[in-house]
């Protein structure tokens, strides 16, 4: 074979012809995972870029590794577009090489940008399934679709197909395909957190003026004759427990003053450990140049949204049932078929700017302490007593 041939076909396989002898530092280039690529692969103390004498490496590496970025989300439009000859053009959103190295904030350095769009032998780029919904999009109106389902036609059993269906929209992600995706990304996203022993939850409690709480029974999760209202996690005679990691965020979850009750806040500490599922510290999206997570971006703009979801503020009035039913659908599914056996969820308060608040699947004979009457389970939580405060109610 030819090495003008061998050139062309390697060219071809590369997605990009050759800058040269040129190398570059991570300085001059924007992106993360590229910047922590030049670190990982110095191979000279020099940058052809900015000039100076920093660990630099081959621009042709940068450039390589920048082209199987983009091929894990974009393609050819010959491959998978039509073309219009009468109007000759694309049937389809295209997108410029240099626009999309722009788009990805590559590098602010102008020589640079040249050089790597220069090389880059596709002239123009299409997302990878350009008459369908990305990932993203086909998760949210799933989700949404889900809600729709738990809220107005089927309460109970919204994984069961149903009948009528004969033509399901192929965009549109089943509810039960739908669990098994958090299931399965949840993990891969770090958002399983272990609770150790010692771990302080506060919880805070709402009654009339005169009533003193005192004790684990009166002041953890409710009895199951008591457990009578709607929460956002649990339904009406599921006792959970509701807790927050800091008082001002306890007492708001509980409309405290609002409500114009009595308040008593109590912490409780951890007696054994635990796994949760952590939706109060979402990573943020990966670089599309950082091959072994770029995945994960179909992925962690849905979990935004969904979690953004699950937190909103809701009004406690008669919808409120309705409104809860797929958050509480959500955290049965999570306690009772998820595997790893958790037992809770973390999530932002809807109350409190930056506040965070956790149900926990604990009953309240799980939080007694030792001697307050009858045998009882496996003691997940005690109540530490000199931390009970009482707050008068207020007009």
């Amino acid at each position: 074979m030819g090495g003008s041939k061998r050139l062309m076909e390697e060219i071809e396989a590369r997605g990009a012809s050759f800058i040269g002898d040129r190398y570059v530092c991570a300085f001059c280039l924007e992106d993360s995972a590229l910047k922590a690529f030049v670190r990982e692969n110095v191979s000279r103390y020099r940058c052809d870029y900015c000039g100076r004498r920093r660990p630099s490496v081959k621009a042709d590496e940068v450039v390589e590794l920048i082209v199987e970025g983009l091929r894990t989300e974009y393609e050819d439009p010959n491959n998978v577009m039509g073309w219009d000859s009468g109007e000759g053009g694309w049937l389809g959103v295209t997108t410029d090489k240099g626009d999309l190295v722009r788009n990805f904030e590559v590098t602010e350095n102008e020589e640079l940008y040249e050089d790597i769009v220069d090389v880059i032998t596709l002239d123009e780029w299409c997302e990878q399934d350009p008459y369908g919904l990305s990932t993203h999009e086909r998760l949210s109106y799933g989700w949404e679709r889900f809600c729709e389902l738990v809220k107005y036609e089927n309460r109970f059993f919204p994984t069961m197909r149903r009948k009528r269906e004969r033509y399901p929209d192929p965009d549109e992600v089943p509810p039960a395909e739908l669990l098994r995706s958090l299931a399965d990304i949840l993990p891969e996203l770090g958002l399983i957190r272990h609770v150790p022993i010692g771990t302080r939850v506060i919880r805070a409690r709402t009654h009339n003026p005169g009533v003193v709480l005192g004790t684990a029974t009166e002041l953890g999760s409710p009895p199951k004759e008591q457990a009578y209202m709607a929460n956002r996690m649990s339904s009406p005679g599921i006792p959970m427990f509701y807790g927050s990691f800091n008082r001002k965020t306890a007492l708001a979850e509980v409309d405290y003053p609002a409500s114009r009750k009595a308040a008593t806040v109590a912490t409780f500490e951890t007696v054994t450990p635990f796994r949760v599922v952590d939706l109060s510290r979402l990573p943020q999206v990966p670089s599309l140049f950082d091959l072994d997570r770029n995945y994960l971006r179909r992925w962690i703009p849905f979990i935004h949204d969904f979690v953004a979801d699950i937190s909103k503020p809701i009004a406690r009035d008669d919808r409120v049932h309705v409104e809860y039913a797929p958050t509480q659908y959500v955290t049965a599914w999570i306690q009772n078929r998820m595997p790893g056996r958790i037992k809770g969820i973390i999530y932002p308060s809807s109350k409190v700017l930056r506040g965070t608040s956790c149900v926990l699947f604990f009953r309240n004979e799980e939080c007694r302490e030792d001697g307050e009457g009858y045998p009882k389970p496996k003691q997940y939580l005690k109540l530490l007593p000199r931390s009970i405060r009482r707050f008068p109610a207020r007009s």
